[in-house]
């Protein structure tokens, strides 16, 4: 992307306040823009996998789901919620190798597009990017274990209380003086099951229960905390 482009500066503005370009200076960014495209993605967009062996990309806006999927019994589970500031997908990034993921917009997405071969030859000159990359790539890597760890240990209840609960804005109520929820607020049961590896119905009977004991509310489009220390007494020992 050249400095005439009219999405140059939106563009750059992206990468300055996004945590994986944190405290690196201007010229490098603005040298690395030159390499990168601005793309946008309609809702419920699936990303051929064969793009994310050529192409790595930095979110500006919109959601995406990082899915596995067994291809036996069209089972799912999703790996990773990710949204503004994030970035995809990382292992086509530090290895030449298929990713067997789905990859699916949630929104109307924004996305920085980059050659793999070009941002890979961009950190081996910069290694000083290192110093957010390898932080970044370590917390990816402790949700992935976490995931692993709640479906073998923690049940299904519980699960649900606790991804509630990663997402819940606890600074802020809604016009109810309810507790917001970001990203997820939104997701309908089936989402929200593939979250947690459950299935829908499993899903609904958990979340109504939260209802019924007034410690969540929900309708169509909108997930809310009524009880946040109830919720957080349902988890207290997993969190």
């Amino acid at each position: 992307m050249e400095s005439y482009s009219p999405f140059y500066d939106k563009s750059l503005k992206a990468l300055k306040s996004n945590p994986l370009f944190y405290n690196l200076d201007d010229s490098l960014l603005s040298g690395l823009l030159k390499y990168f495209t601005l793309i946008t993605w309609k809702k419920n967009t699936l990303i051929p996998y064969e793009r994310n062996l050529k192409y790595f990309h930095i979110i500006i806006s919109g959601r995406v789901k990082i899915s596995k999927i067994n291809p036996q019994n069209g089972k799912s589970i999703i790996l990773f919620l990710l949204h503004d500031k994030d970035a995809f997908d990382l292992i086509s990034l530090l290895e030449a190798k298929e990713h067997d993921v789905v990859i699916e917009t949630l929104d109307d997405i924004e996305v920085l597009e980059i050659s793999v071969e070009d941002m890979r030859k961009w950190m081996i000159e910069h290694p000083e990017f290192n110093k957010n990359f390898f932080p970044y790539l370590g917390k990816m890597m402790a949700k992935l274990e976490e995931l692993s760890s709640d479906l073998a240990l923690v049940d299904t209840s519980v699960r649900l209380g606790k991804l509630i609960l990663n997402y819940a804005n606890k600074d802020h109520k809604d016009k109810n003086g309810y507790y917001k929820v970001h990203l997820i607020y939104d997701l309908s049961h089936e989402k929200l099951a593939q979250m947690i590896g459950t299935v829908r119905n499993v899903l609904s009977r958990h979340l109504q229960k939260f209802k019924d004991e007034n410690i969540v509310h929900f309708k169509r489009g909108h997930l809310s905390i009524k009880d946040l220390e109830a919720l957080k007494k349902k988890c207290e020992d997993f969190i």
